[in-house]
C-alpha cells in the first residue's frame, strides 16, 4: 500500500468534503464546491464532470480526455464570468458574485491499463498547472478514503451529484446500492454482459426522488455521508462512468460508477511521486520554473548567443491536441520525424527516428546516415496514417544540409539536419522539443526518462507510444546485455514495481525525454538519443535501454551551426550560355559504324525515337529497368548501376513507344499511316560495363549494350541520336541543350537552358545530403523544378540530353549525356545529375570497334541444343 503520512500530507481532512451554503449569482445554489467540469475554448457544452481532491489535482473519467487538446482547462467554483468576488448578506446567508476558477492543466495521468480494449480502468488523475484557491467557499475539495477505517466496502448513505428541478442547482441526491448479482442480473435482461469484479458498482436514485432530479454529464461523484461531531463531511467512493443516475429503472439500466476504493493507492501515489519529484528529490526535475526562465534569459542576452533566438522555449515540448495525455497507446509523438534514406541498389527504404528541435533543424542518430543512400528525406506529423483529410496531418520534407561534427570534435554520435522548407508548426502535429540550454538541467541525474519509439517495424509516426523508464548505471545494464560498446553510454530499464510491462523496443534514433515545469506548462526536454547502429537493442523488447546522453558540447556544436533562415521560392544559378570545348575523338575510325543519314533526327510526332526501355521478365510479367538510348541500329547507352541490378536476367528494349502525341495525330483523317508504326522488341546480346566503372559510388556510370538483332531505321518512331564524333560539332554551346522530359501526359523535349544548374553548384548542393554517389564536375545537371511553385517536368532514369547543331544541312541532335541520379521528390533545388557522355565517347568507339573486328565468335554465337 503505498498510502504514508507523506502522501497524505497534501489532503485537507479539516475543510474536505463540507458543502457549502453561497449563493451563486442570485438565486443558484452552489452547495458541491468539489464539483468541476472540463471545459474547451469556444465549445458551449463542458466535456464532464470532474472532482477535486486537492487544491493541486482532480479525478475523473479517462475517456473525457481522449483528443482533449492543449487548450482545455479545469473550471471550478460554477459559472465561468470575469470579476473579482463581491460577497454579502442577505436573508442570513452569504451572496456571493463569485467568477469561476479556470486552471489550466499541467499533467493527465491515465490508469495504465485503460485503452481500446479495457474500459473497466476508466480514471485519470489530473495535476492542475497551478493550485485551486481553497480560500474561496465555493472551491474545496472532497474528503478520499485514505486511512484502513475508511477503506471498506460501503453500502449506506450513498449520495450522486445531479441537478435539482425544484432549486435549478447542483445537488446531491440519495442513492440506493445495488448488489453486484443483481446489477449483473438487469444487464443481462437486456442482452448486455457485464462484469464489475471490485473496481466498478451500481447505485440508483432512490424513486421517490427520480422527478426532481436530472441526470449530469458523465464523471458525477458518488460520495458518502460521514458525520464527525455535528459536522457533515462528504468522501469519494466514485464517480459515474455509465449509464443516467436519474434514470428510472423502467427505462434505462442502472448507472455504473467506478470504485474509487480501487484506485486510492494509485492515486496517493502519483500525487507523492509528483510532489516529491518537483520538491525533494536531487534529479533534473527538481529545478524551479523560476529558476529555468531566468537562466534561460540570461543566456540569450550573453554576447555570442545571439543563435538562441531561433530556438522558440515558448512553444517547444508540449505535445499536440490529440496526444495531450500520457496514455500508453499509440499516438503521434509531434518532435518526432521519420529520417527515410532510399537505398543506391535496393527499393527499399531504411527509415530511423529524428528529433525536431527547431522550426528548421533535426537532431539524428550519426550511426543512421552512415549507409549508401540516393536520397534522403524526413517526414514530421501523423505520416503513414491513411484516411480522408489526412494528408493535411504531416509533411515530407527535403533536407538541404546533413551537418556532422567536426574531425576534431570530441562526440562524434549526432547529425544535424537543416531542411530544405521550415516545419509547418500550423500543423498541430509537429512541434520541436526543448533542447537542455540551461545548466540548471546537466547538474543532476533525473529519476526517470520517457522513451518514445515506434511500436512496430511500419515506418508509420502515428504508431509511437511512450514509456516511462528508471535510470541505473550503465554497469548494471552492460551485464545484462553480454556486449560492450566503444562509446560512453546512458542506461535506463523498466520499473521494477511494475508487475506488467508493455513491450516496447528503442529504434536508432528514438528520443529519451525528461519532464520539465515551464512557462505554463510541462515541457519535454530532450535528454538522449539511441544510436546503436548494429540494431542489437531495437530487438530488446524489455529492455535494457541504452542511450547516449545529450551534452553540452553536442549543445554547444549545434548552436555553432545553425542559421536563421528564411523560405526561398528558387536556388537559381548562373545561367550559363558560354562555349563547351571538348577536345576531338582519339578513335576516329569508330565513326564508321555510324549512318548520320538517319541519327538525330526527331519530329513533333515523334520527339524521342532513340529511346528505349529495358525490361525484364519476373515471374511473367515484365520490371521495368532503364530507359537506354540507341546509338546505331544495333547499340545503345545506359546506366551501368540499373544493368547490374539485374544481372543473370535476360533483358528485353522496347523501341518506338507508344507516343500521345503521333496518336493524336493519327487520329486525323489525312494521317493514318502514323497509326501503324509498330514497336520493335529485341533481346540484348551483351552488356559492355565501363572497366572503370565504381559500384560503389557510381563514377564512369556507363554501360553499351549491343542487341540481339538491328532494329529497323525505316520508320520514324524507331531512329538512333548522333554520337558528336566529327570535330565540327564537338563543341558546342550550353544555349542548344536539351532535354528528354515527360510533360503534361506526353514524352517531349525542352530547353535545358532556365534549368541548367553549374556544375560546382550542383556538386556542392548534392554533396550537402551526404549521399553515397559522387559527383564531379563533369557532370550536367538540370531541375526538374525551377520554382517552389513551378510545374514539375518528370525526368526518368535514362533520359537522354542532348544538343541540337547544325549538321550536313540540317538540325540533327547529338547525345551528351544521360540521367543517373534522379531525386525521389521532385525538387526545387536537387537537380537530376546526368553522365557526361563526351568524356566516354572514345571509350564507346572503341567498345564498338573491338567487337566489329571479329567476324565470329563461338562464345557469344555457339547455341547448343538438343
Amino acid at each position: 500500500m503505498w498510502t504514508t503520512r507523506k502522501s497524505c500530507a497534501f489532503l485537507i481532512f479539516g475543510t474536505c468534503g463540507i458543502k457549502s451554503s453561497v449563493v451563486v449569482q442570485d438565486a443558484f445554489n452552489w452547495t458541491l464546491p468539489w464539483l468541476g467540469v472540463v471545459r474547451v475554448p469556444n465549445e458551449d457544452i463542458s466535456r464532464c464532470i470532474v472532482t477535486l481532491i486537492s487544491d493541486w489535482y482532480v479525478v475523473g473519467p479517462a475517456h473525457c480526455f481522449e483528443n482533449l487538446g492543449v487548450t482545455a482547462y479545469i473550471s471550478l467554483g460554477g459559472i465561468d464570468r470575469n470579476g473579482d468576488a463581491v460577497c454579502f448578506h442577505r436573508n442570513k446567508r452569504e451572496a456571493c458574485f463569485i467568477s469561476a476558477q479556470k486552471r489550466k492543466i499541467r499533467r493527465i495521468i491515465v490508469y495504465p491499463k485503460f485503452g481500446a480494449n479495457n474500459n473497466v480502468d476508466n480514471i485519470a488523475l489530473i495535476e492542475l498547472l497551478s493550485p485551486a484557491d481553497t480560500s474561496q467557499p465555493i472551491v474545496q475539495p472532497i474528503c478520499m478514503p485514505v486511512t484502513p477505517e475508511l477503506r471498506k466496502t460501503v453500502k449506506n448513505n450513498l449520495h450522486v451529484a445531479a441537478f435539482s428541478k425544484q432549486t435549478e442547482s447542483t445537488q446531491n441526491f440519495p442513492v440506493m446500492y445495488l448488489e453486484p448479482t443483481e446489477c449483473t442480473r438487469l444487464y443481462a435482461e437486456r442482452k448486455i454482459a457485464l462484469n464489475l469484479e471490485h473496481k466498478r458498482l451500481c447505485a440508483v436514485v432512490e424513486s421517490k426522488d427520480e422527478q426532481s432530479c436530472n441526470s449530469v454529464i458523465s464523471g458525477a461523484p458518488l460520495q458518502e455521508m460521514k458525520i464527525f461531531g455535528s459536522k457533515e463531511q462528504y468522501f469519494l467512493r466514485g464517480f459515474e462512468v455509465a449509464g443516467l443516475a436519474c434514470g428510472s429503472l423502467r427505462y434505462t439500466t442502472p448507472p455504473i460508477y467506478i470504485n474509487f476504493d480501487a484506485y486510492v493507492d494509485w492515486i496517493l501515489y502519483n500525487m507523492r511521486y509528483n510532489v516529491l519529484k518537483v520538491v525533494n528529490d536531487t534529479g533534473i526535475v527538481n529545478t524551479t520554473q523560476q529558476t529555468l526562465e531566468s537562466e534561460w534569459n540570461k543566456l540569450q542576452q550573453e554576447p555570442g548567443n545571439d543563435k538562441l533566438a531561433l530556438f522558440n522555449m515558448d512553444t517547444c515540448g508540449l505535445f499536440s491536441p490529440e496526444s495531450n495525455s500520457s496514455s500508453t497507446k499509440p499516438t503521434s509523438i509531434p518532435w518526432i520525424g521519420l529520417l527515410q534514406s532510399k537505398g543506391i541498389y535496393k527499393y527499399t527504404t531504411e527509415t530511423s527516428l529524428v528529433v525536431l528541435i527547431s522550426e528548421w533543424y533535426a537532431l539524428a542518430s550519426k550511426n543512421s546516415l552512415q549507409n549508401d543512400a540516393s536520397w534522403r528525406y524526413v517526414s514530421l506529423g501523423q505520416y503513414g496514417l491513411y484516411c480522408g483529410g489526412c494528408n493535411n496531418n504531416y509533411q515530407e520534407v527535403e533536407i538541404k544540409n546533413v551537418i556532422f561534427p567536426p574531425p576534431d570534435h570530441p562526440r562524434q554520435l549526432f547529425a544535424l539536419l537543416e531542411l530544405l522548407k521550415p516545419a509547418k508548426l500550423t500543423i498541430p502535429y509537429i512541434r520541436p522539443i526543448c533542447l537542455p540550454f540551461m545548466d540548471e538541467l546537466h547538474r543532476n541525474k533525473p529519476a526517470e526518462v520517457i522513451l518514445s519509439s515506434d511500436i512496430e517495424d511500419g515506418g508509420y509516426l502515428f504508431n509511437v507510444k511512450n514509456k516511462k523508464l528508471k535510470i541505473t548505471d550503465y554497469k548494471h545494464c552492460q551485464q545484462r546485455l553480454l556486449v560492450s560498446f566503444d562509446t560512453e553510454l546512458s542506461c535506463a530499464v523498466e520499473d521494477a514495481e511494475e508487475l506488467e510491462q508493455a513491450p516496447q523496443r528503442s529504434s536508432i534514433g528514438s528520443p529519451f525525454q525528461v519532464t520539465v515545469p515551464y512557462g505554463d506548462r510541462e515541457r519535454y526536454f530532450l535528454y538522449g538519443l539511441q544510436g546503436d547502429e548494429s540494431y542489437i537493442l531495437s530487438h530488446l523488447l524489455h529492455g535494457p535501454y541504452i542511450f547516449h546522453k545529450i551534452e553540452q558540447a553536442d549543445l554547444a556544436w549545434i548552436v555553432e551551426n545553425v542559421r536563421k533562415n528564411e523560405l526561398q521560392s528558387s536556388f537559381p544559378s548562373k545561367v550559363r550560355n558560354e562555349r563547351v570545348n571538348v577536345r576531338p575523338v582519339q578513335h576516329v575510325s569508330g565513326s564508321a559504324s555510324f549512318n548520320f543519314a538517319y541519327c538525330g533526327v526527331s519530329s513533333n510526332r515523334y520527339p524521342m525515337p532513340w529511346m528505349g526501355r529495358a525490361s525484364t521478365k519476373d515471374q511473367g510479367s515484365y520490371r521495368f529497368v532503364t530507359l537506354v538510348t540507341l546509338i546505331s541500329d544495333q547499340y545503345a547507352v545506359g546506366p551501368a548501376y540499373r544493368f547490374s541490378r539485374y544481372a543473370g536476367n535476360e533483358i528485353w528494349i522496347e523501341f518506338g513507344d507508344y507516343d500521345n502525341k503521333a496518336f493524336k495525330d493519327c487520329s486525323q483523317p489525312n494521317h493514318p499511316e502514323l497509326c501503324y508504326l509498330s514497336r520493335q522488341d529485341t533481346r540484348i546480346e551483351k552488356i559492355i560495363v565501363h572497366p572503370m566503372y565504381n559500384a560503389t559510388n557510381h563514377v564512369n556510370d556507363i554501360a553499351l549494350v549491343r542487341l540481339a538483332t538491328a532494329v529497323d531505321l525505316s520508320q520514324p518512331n524507331v531512329q538512333p541520336i548522333c554520337l558528336p564524333v566529327h570535330d565540327t560539332i564537338r563543341s558546342y554551346d550550353l544555349s542548344s541543350v536539351l532535354i528528354g522530359v515527360f510533360e503534361y501526359y506526353e514524352f517531349n523535349v525542352i530547353t535545358a537552358t532556365d534549368r541548367y544548374i553549374d556544375q560546382a553548384e550542383c556538386q556542392d548542393r548534392w554533396q550537402g545530403l551526404k549521399i553515397g554517389i559522387t559527383i564531379d564536375k563533369s557532370n550536367h545537371c538540370v531541375l526538374e523544378k525551377r520554382t517552389l511553385n513551378d510545374y514539375t517536368v518528370d525526368i526518368s532514369m535514362g533520359f537522354a540530353l542532348h544538343s541540337r547543331q547544325r549538321f550536313a544541312s540540317s538540325d540533327r541532335q547529338f547525345l551528351r549525356g544521360f540521367s543517373v541520379l534522379i531525386p525521389s521528390e521532385k525538387s526545387f533545388y536537387y537537380p537530376a545529375v546526368y553522365i557526361n557522355t563526351d568524356a566516354h565517347l572514345d571509350w564507346i568507339l572503341e567498345a564498338m570497334e573491338q567487337r566489329a573486328g571479329f567476324a565470329f565468335d563461338p562464345r557469344e554465337r555457339l547455341i547448343f541444343s538438343n
